[in-house]
């Protein structure tokens, strides 16, 4: 596989707003329609390997985006090179025939993707098992549920033979038991697979991501590496994740869960838990805010933090380049 698995050069796009009428159809004859511009000139690479979060609100043009790369829509404009069998989940049930049965949908998509019919049989045993449909298999896939849906649209792109999955919201439904084996799964296949994955959910993006692109409106704001992402989100972001290092032990012991929260630099005091990141070792740390200090060079305020184990005797200065968020202990 190439080391790029995905580039995109200058792509556009942009829908016509609103419903089609004969009317509509007829007036456009003698005059242009209005469209309305959801991506505005994205440029980026995907390195092969790479598990890449794609980040933004409803109408940032995530879905868009994921459309384009799987060759469901044209770009107005640009270019676009995929170097790779692609797989994707774009919506629920998007691609399923609704009349077939899902082991009938399965065999569809997986001989479009050009799967081989002993791999099609030796998957097919591991979807069944992995989605969990058991009998439900054989039912037309318009008697699914939202979940059932989601769990053979996972299963039968997880287990196909694509090099590159895109995932859109793919987990955003479901329940627990699936979203945790689902998860488990994904961290495998990171090791051998090019995944896009689009999402609200910050911790998601944190649990699995090596980089983060963001969108807004359209536009690509910044495609960064995953920490320096966090450090980039705006100021009333939150994301739950797991305590690395028992630094604040007994507060907070290793792998315990903590939020986030991306409060304003200037109203932190004395005695905060907060989350910095180290560029020197590259590591978030929590730690404890235990005085205020002036740096140097800047002139600008900056906080000494330390952590609370009296065996851990590192400290780091922090200021408003490398604090992450505000941190408090995750409620069971």
């Amino acid at each position: 596989m190439s080391k790029t698995a995905i580039k995109i050069i200058h792509v556009s796009k942009a829908f016509t707003q609103g419903k089609r009428s004969l009317r509509t159809s007829l007036s456009e004859f003698l005059s242009v329609p209005k469209k309305k511009q959801v991506l505005h000139d994205i440029s980026l690479e995907i390195e092969a390997r790479k598990t890449v979060g794609i980040y933004g609100s409803n109408g940032s043009g995530k879905s868009t985006l994921l459309r384009i790369i799987a060759g469901i829509l044209q770009p107005d404009g640009g270019e676009l090179e995929v170097n790779g069998k692609v797989a994707a989940v774009i919506e629920l049930g998007a691609g399923f025939n609704p009349e077939l049965t899902g082991r009938e949908n399965y065999l569809l998509y997986s001989t479009l993707l050009g799967m081989s019919q002993q791999s099609i049989e030796e998957q097919f045993v591991k979807v069944l098992e992995f989605s969990g449909l058991g009998a439900d298999i054989d039912l037309p896939v318009k008697q699914y549920s939202s979940g059932m849906k989601a769990r053979l649209a996972f299963s039968t792109a997880a287990f196909s033979d694509a090099e590159i999955l895109l995932l859109d919201e793919v987990f955003a439904v479901g329940d627990r038991e699936f979203l945790d084996k689902s998860h488990q799964l994904m961290e495998k296949l990171k090791k051998t697979k090019t995944i896009l994955l689009t999402s609200h959910n910050t911790a998601l993006l944190h649990g699995f991501c090596d980089e983060v692109i963001r969108l807004e409106k359209g536009k690509l704001v910044s495609k960064n590496k995953l920490f320096d992402f966090f450090l980039d989100l705006p100021e009333g972001e939150e994301f739950v994740t797991k305590v690395s290092s028992n630094s604040m032990y007994p507060l907070l012991k290793k792998n315990e869960l903590i939020k986030v929260s991306k409060i304003p630099f200037r109203k932190l005091k004395v005695g905060d838990t907060v989350a910095v990141y180290v560029d020197s070792i590259q590591e978030v740390v929590v730690h404890r805010l235990v005085r205020t200090q002036k740096n140097n060079q800047t002139h600008q305020k900056e906080f000494l933090s330390q952590g609370d184990n009296n065996f851990e005797q590192d400290s780091w200065s922090i200021n408003a380049e490398n604090y992450v968020g505000l941190v408090k202990k995750v409620k069971n």
